[in-house]
């Protein structure tokens, strides 16, 4: 963690400014051009093209900062509505400068974390309102993850030197592709067995949107973008999920838990069956915490607690 009591305090400066305003003008849109993955692929060759280096090297990152309870999981959107100008540059100069990739900073209770959602912009339309003043409408989407090393600008907008994160290496024994299968059935029963529930009937179709969008990224972000679409890995033997769907199930089982907090971690790990080990956690505390809370109410509803 960077130790941020300065740099919490400016940001909260910066939040509380006023809005600027501009001269009334028709509002415009910037659409990410036609490429394969709005921008991460670019960004990556461009920092190769500059630096000489290797992705495992740092580059510069104009940076966005967030609660950490919003963080973002690859393939998930968010959408945000700015109305203070420093911003409008700091978006402007990612579409200008740096292939519309930046960070999204998660700031935790203790400042500010080292992993973080690294994200394209994927919409970006500004509106020209009452009396001049300006609002930028931005969605973001996760593409990947990059860790914070060192901060190098506050002012006018944050930015930072980043390396992008990436799981340590690919499962190739038949004994780890067994056991991410096995961890990935359990996943999919409890999604599919919570389900069930009157009021937890959306966990499945998070999940399955959130295997979508994550294995939708991955392959993008591969440079081996698939054209025909692809459903969620429950359709696959349980020994026959090929690696890129363990990959998309390890994103998608914290599009259904509760705890959003668990995200956070989630960055952290470059480990594929520790991934998917911590999300089998999580949905499991949803399970037992679920059960009992019906267990009690149910006994509640019939008189059992006099």
């Amino acid at each position: 963690r960077i130790p941020v009591t300065k740099l919490l305090v400016t940001l909260c400066f910066a939040l509380m400014t006023p809005s600027f305003s501009f001269i009334l003008q028709p509002p415009r849109q910037y659409s990410n051009r036609d490429s394969v993955l709005h921008g991460l692929l670019e960004w990556r060759d461009q920092q190769l093209i500059h630096s000489e280096s290797s992705l495992e090297d740092t580059k510069p990152l104009l940076l966005l900062p967030f609660h950490a309870n919003e963080a973002l999981v690859q393939g998930q959107y968010k959408e945000i509505v700015l109305k203070h100008g420093r911003f409008f540059d700091l978006f402007q100069d990612s579409i200008d400068d740096h292939e519309s990739i930046i960070g999204m900073v998660l700031m935790g209770e203790d400042g500010m974390l080292n992993e973080m959602p690294l994200c394209e912009i994927h919409d970006f339309e500004v509106h020209a309102g009452f009396k001049g003043k300006i609002t930028v409408d931005v969605t973001l989407r996760a593409v990947g993850r990059a860790r914070i090393n060192e901060l190098t600008q506050m002012k006018p907008v944050m930015m930072g030197m980043c390396s992008e994160l990436a799981d340590d290496e690919e499962i190739v024994s038949h004994e780890a592709m067994v056991f991410a299968n096995e961890i990935v059935d359990s996943i999919e029963h409890i999604v599919r067995d919570l389900s069930q529930g009157e009021n937890y009937r959306h966990l499945q179709i998070a999940y399955e949107d959130g295997y979508h969008r994550a294995l939708q990224v991955h392959h993008l972000s591969l440079g081996t973008a698939k054209t025909t679409e692809t459903k969620f890995s429950g359709r696959y033997d349980k020994l026959k999920r090929p690696a890129d769907d363990l990959v998309a199930a390890s994103w998608a089982v914290f599009a259904a838990v509760s705890d959003k907090s668990s995200v956070v971690k989630a960055l952290q790990l470059t480990n594929l069956i520790d991934r998917l080990q911590f999300g089998l956690k999580m949905i499991l505390d949803d399970k037992y915490r679920l059960k009992s809370e019906e267990f009690i109410y149910g006994n509640v509803g019939q008189g059992g607690f006099d």
